[in-house]
């Protein structure tokens, strides 16, 4: 079975999801049943540097008052055909440190009841911001926090270095709406 955290960086690289790269983690950033949503985050996007190639729509929903699911859409297009390619779903909530939020994706894909995976519990950390029109999203660096064993331990550290570059992968990943048509024609490939 390969791993989540490279399965993760295979996606990563067709979506050009920058928040998808990095930040394989063993524990989480907060608790999602002290979360809150926010509505401006919940709709359709599309990364803002889509090239050729794959390209990625994600679906961002409010699941209840405190966590969102996101699906991740994966696909190719040559004109008005579009090919799916696969997708990945996560169950996500944001928690603010040190007036800054981030945002906390676990993998919730199924498995075989009878699979021994030892990367279940999986997170992917971002540090997300608002734009106009839009939001970014800077991934934090599993190699940074690679000694926090508990959530305890990871929330202090990303407090102290909330401002310090090593604590966050590449550069930020920005979204912005996507349009009805491309959301239609996207969601239609897939059922």
């Amino acid at each position: 079975m390969v791993s989540l955290k490279c399965h993760w960086r295979r996606w990563g690289g067709l979506l050009g999801c920058v928040f998808l790269l990095a930040g394989c983690l063993s524990v989480p950033l907060g608790d999602p049943e002290k979360s809150t949503v926010d509505n401006k985050l919940v709709g359709w996007w599309q990364p803002t540097d889509a090239g050729q190639g794959e390209h990625g729509l994600i679906s961002v929903q409010a699941y209840d008052p405190r966590s969102y699911l996101i699906i991740i859409y994966s696909y190719t297009q040559d004109g008005a055909t579009i090919t799916p390619k696969g997708t990945m779903m996560f169950k996500a909530w944001l928690t603010p440190v040190a007036n800054t939020r981030f945002l906390t994706m676990q993998l919730m894909n199924p498995r075989p009841a009878n699979a021994t995976d030892p990367e279940k519990d999986r997170y992917s950390i971002s540090r997300v911001e608002m734009t106009d029109g839009g939001w970014s999203a800077r991934t934090v660096s599993d190699d940074f926090l690679k000694d926090c064993a508990t959530s305890e331990a990871l929330r202090q550290k990303i407090t102290d270095n909330v401002n310090n570059d090593a604590l966050y992968g590449d550069k930020a990943a920005t979204y912005q709406k996507a349009g009805d048509e491309l959301t239609e024609s996207v969601t239609k490939a897939f059922n």
